[in-house]
């Protein structure tokens, strides 16, 4: 545009880097959280020797260019796998010579992604999974009960975009490549005649399919099929041969010689751009279809059968040639999946294995010294559904990590004295008293006996943890209401179990302790003969001492000491026992309710794309600026409301010439701020001063003056207003002045949307050549996602509005204004009118109905044209009169002069302001009733009063 010039206002900065996480090799990465704000869900393998990628495309992941940018770019996730080689990004930055596969460790590697506009690098966290792989590469020990549990999570994404700009990846399925060709950047199939070709290309598999959209254009209809498309379960053809449909209808899930789902009543119009667009419904069952042409819905059908037992795994291009002709071009291909993963929790038998194992980091014992109670310990926990998570950071002995697991599930670790073999016992109640061994005075001999007091019992336990879902720590509290009222007080006892992710375990555990510590269970000491040698710590036994005034006390041991004396005599550390009975039963607590402050992006409730007007191009360059503007371009301005239910960001706007390439990069977008919109409660007609509305929604009063636009139709047919007073949140009535700028007051019916365009719109600097037409949509964001579409889509015919002049304004037939109702006029009609000028009114909000003057402006002339209409008000004679009237502001219709057809009954009168060979975008236009003299009079004498003739009277 004329008197612009480039300013820097920011910079975007891109890295490469490598960053190492972990010891390796892993199962997986599963989510990528940049800065507190999550980049990228889903499952990326990371326990081969071939590295993963993972795309992140989240430019807006800060608030987009605006403010701190976003993520964008591809990650190699590398797992550290023994066999792993090197990275070929690292390998071109450093050089073979001196690099290494880096294998051993987990790392990513950055390939130049996108970070935002802010220079201050956030900090990375990967949430990964290391179950099934051990550190040399091997498998897991005992792998079907080595995960435990699993928490799932997805994301609706586009899992397969394609511009179909490239053959490359398809192969042919049948017939020739040849009938296929890239033509303007689009795939297009001509098969030879009589021949059938199609072509395929291998995608996902995506089980989780949502539905697809792609557009296509027939070039020839022929005889025979125009094309066919398939993806998965759905498929789709622009027409079908003659012996099946005639008319060549667009339908859906037809095949070859086979009826589908018909979407159009009849074939398709040769070179339009159409858009179908399918997604499977809540219910999973069906799926609901949209076809459009040039972006406008023409038709839909919300019951199509969706096979829900096919995976994505496959696009294919199909078309039959059985005659001469038939071509069909196809573009812009989205298949729409989610992305979803799950995360398991790790047994926590196999994770003190492995410390025990594991010759890298672990004690590296022999597989041979690990003993038969560790696989029935594995049954058992994952039966309990107690499966841990750590992150192990510490540079502490194993055994610390070992003690920490052992804690959480309450268990003991030992060596069997018999066996030599490390065995692992869990505490449970696992156990028939009958069957247990005894101690008495035959055997044994109690040492040491004793019961805490009441004021020494916990009576509420909390147990601190980290929940996977929410990703923060949490905690959870249970009670003993009976060991409170005893005591008259709360005692709590506080632990924290990292290694805890979810409800269900926390509260497990915390029952657990608050048992163990709520009552007065017994503890002490037992020395005992060889007789009961066997007793390993966690055995259950039971206890017989009258002096101590027990009997048949069930005990557990704590800890065995072999003495070393001749007699064989073993020490027993022993605690009563607490854990006989199941662990009492808990519900995971309810949900909160809570909803994250953002949630999914959505669609504008209202919406309208619209050519620049001169007033606001003025506003955005100023009138020193505007000449400059070219005599036949145009420019396109965009208003959408913030979607409702949900804290959005902004939105992308994307303009661009319809026909060609539909656009989804944000870097090919406009960065756009909602609008806000009043939305009519009742209709007001086109001279009514205040209008009905329900009840304001926007956050902040605007004022008098500001302009506003009323409706989403056509730029010719709808009006631009100005607020006649400050417009306040709650307000239920508007008042305006009506048909201010390059617009006349029209009729408002209700539910009308009425867009603030003050400065709350969107602008794109790109322009357009007259008769073009401008294609538009808008993608609002919540900043963390990208409303997914359906989208909306504009077609806007580009007029040179801006350089068009101001329609004439305060028109009058007869010193009357007509808006409606075809009044009667009589055969002479004085049209007078108001000036106005461009630049004279600059941007000033100048009501239709005031009578001043504001110009005429330099060059305006005005023309009166007259139709003339028959009773049904078809046209009998267009232009009868076509009358140039110079600057003047007033012209006299004498139809006694021009005298009309005898059939006419009405008048259709317009007056346009017209300058360098441009007409008004809105001319002035009202209907009128003709009142015309009786037809077929004769003369007739008539008598009155006393017989004298005076003749001349009418009648007959």
């Amino acid at each position: 545009m004329g008197g612009s010039s480039s300013v820097t206002v920011g910079y975007k900065y891109y890295l490469g880097a490598h960053m190492v996480l972990c010891h390796g090799p892993i199962d997986k990465i599963v989510k990528i959280d940049v800065g507190g704000k999550e980049a990228w869900i889903g499952e990326a393998t990371a326990n081969t020797a071939a590295s993963a990628r993972v795309t992140i495309d989240k430019p807006k992941l800060f608030g987009g260019d605006k403010r701190e940018g976003g993520i964008q770019g591809d990650i190699d996730v590398l797992s550290g796998h023994p066999d792993q080689a090197k990275n070929d990004y690292l390998l071109a930055k450093i050089g073979s010579a001196v690099m290494s596969a880096y294998r051993g460790v987990t790392s990513v590697v950055l390939r130049q992604c996108y970070l935002g506009v802010n220079p201050y690098l956030k900090p990375w966290k990967f949430t990964a999974q290391r179950i099934h792989v051990r550190g040399d590469g091997s498998e897991q020990w005992y792998p079907e009960k080595a995960e435990v549990g699993s928490y799932s999570f997805s994301q609706a994404a586009p899992a397969y975009v394609d511009p179909l700009t490239s053959l490359d990846g398809f192969d042919v399925s049948y017939g020739s490549m040849s009938s296929f060709v890239i033509q303007d950047g689009h795939l297009t199939n001509t098969p030879d005649s009589g021949a059938t070709s199609g072509i395929v290309k291998s995608i996902g598999p995506f089980q989780s399919y949502l539905g697809f959209k792609i557009q296509f254009r027939v070039n020839f209809l022929g005889q025979d099929d125009a094309g066919g498309f398939s993806s998965g379960p759905i498929g789709m053809q622009s027409s079908r041969q003659p012996s099946v449909d005639p008319q060549k209808r667009v339908q859906i899930n037809g095949a070859q010689n086979q009826l589908g789902v018909m979407l159009l009543d009849g074939p398709p119009d040769i070179g339009v751009w159409y858009e179908i667009e399918a997604f499977v419904n809540p219910d999973g069952l069906d799926q609901t279809v949209i076809l459009r042409r040039e972006g406008v819905e023409v038709d839909r059908n919300e019951s199509v059968p969706f096979q829900t037992s096919s995976a994505v795994s496959a696009i294919g291009f199909t078309q039959e040639n059985l005659f001469p002709g038939g071509s069909t071009t196809w573009r812009n291909l989205e298949i729409w999946a989610t992305n979803s993963g799950s995360q398991g929790d790790m047994n926590p038998a196999h994770i003190i294995r492995e410390c025990l194992t594991d010759s890298i980091w672990g004690r590296g014992l022999p597989e041979s010294e690990i003993g038969p109670s560790f696989a029935t310990a594995a049954d058992q926990l994952h039966a309990e559904g107690l499966g841990l998570s750590f992150l192990w950071t510490d540079e502490a002995p194993i055994e610390d990590l070992i003690g920490e697991v052992l804690r959480h599930i309450d268990a003991v670790r030992y060596e069997d004295p018999e066996t030599g073999l490390q065995e692992l016992k869990l505490i449970r109640g696992d156990y028939d008293i009958p069957s247990l061994p005894v101690l008495d005075h035959s055997n044994s001999e109690v040492t040491k006996f004793e019961v805490p007091a009441l004021s020494e019992l916990t009576n509420q336990v909390t147990v601190k943890y980290w929940n996977r879902e929410t990703d923060n720590d949490a905690a959870i509290t249970v009670q003993d209401t009976a060991a409170i009222t005893m005591v008259g007080t709360v005692i709590n006892q506080t632990y924290e179990y990292p290694g805890i992710t979810n409800d269900m375990v926390a509260g497990m555990v915390a029952t657990r302790d608050l048992m163990a510590t709520s009552r007065p269970f017994a503890r002490g000491t037992v020395v005992t003969n060889r007789t009961v040698a066997n007793l390993k710590p966690g055995d259950v036994f039971v206890l017989n001492d009258p002096d101590n005034g027990i009997d048949a006390m069930v005990c557990r041991v704590a800890k065995r000491s072999d003495s070393g004396a001749l007699n064989g005599e073993i020490t027993i550390e022993f605690g009563e026992d607490v854990f006989g009975s199941e662990f009492s039963a808990f519900t995971t607590p309810t949900a909160s309710g809570w909803a994250p402050i953002v949630g999914s992006a959505a669609n504008f409730p209202y919406q309208t794309a619209f050519e620049v007007p001169y007033v606001h191009l003025v506003r955005r360059v100023g009138d020193s600026y505007i000449g400059d503007v070219a005599a036949d371009i145009g420019y396109v301005g965009f208003i959408g409301a913030e979607p409702e239910n949900t804290n959005h960001l902004n939105y992308d706007l994307f303009v661009y010439p319809d026909g060609t390439t539909l656009p989804t990069e944000t870097t090919s977008a406009v960065e756009g701020d909602f609008g806000f919109a009043a939305v009519t409660a009742a209709g007001a007609d086109p001279d009514a001063s205040t209008v009905s509305i329900a009840a304001y929604a926007g956050l902040t009063v605007v004022p008098a003056g500001e302009f506003v636009l009323i409706g989403t139709g056509a730029d010719g047919s709808r009006e631009i207003a100005a607020l006649a007073a400050d417009l306040t949140p709650g307000d239920t009535s508007i008042s305006l002045h009506r048909g201010v700028a390059d617009t006349i007051p029209r009729l408002i019916t209700a539910t009308t949307p009425i867009f603030l365009f003050h400065k709350d719109y969107s602008y794109s600097s790109r322009e357009f050549v007259t008769g073009e037409v401008a294609e538009v949509y808008g993608r609002p964001s919540t900043g963390q996602s990208d409303f997914t579409g359906p989208y909306t889509y504009h077609d806007i015919e580009i007029t040179n509005r801006v350089n068009l002049p101001y329609p004439p304004a305060n028109v009058k037939l007869n010193d009357t204004y007509v808006f409606s109702g075809d009044p009667l006029m009589p055969s002479k009609i004085v049209l007078t009118w108001s000036h106005r000028d461009r630049g004279l009114q600059s941007n000033l909000p100048v009501s239709w109905f005031d009578a001043g003057h504001y110009g005429p402006e330099a060059g305006v002339s005005y023309r009166v044209e007259v139709d003339l209409l028959d009773a049904s008000k078809a046209v009998l004679q267009a232009k009868f009169i076509d009358r140039l009237v110079g600057p003047a502001s007033t012209e006299t219709l004498d139809f006694s002069i021009d005298v009309p057809d005898a059939d006419t009954e009405f008048l259709e009168v317009r007056v346009y302001s017209a300058r360098d060979g441009l007409d008004c975008l809105q001319p002035f236009t009202a209907t009128v009733a003709l009142l015309k003299a009786p037809a077929d009079l004769t003369a007739a004498n008539i008598t009155v009063g006393y017989g004298t003739n005076y003749g001349g009277a009418y009648g007959g």
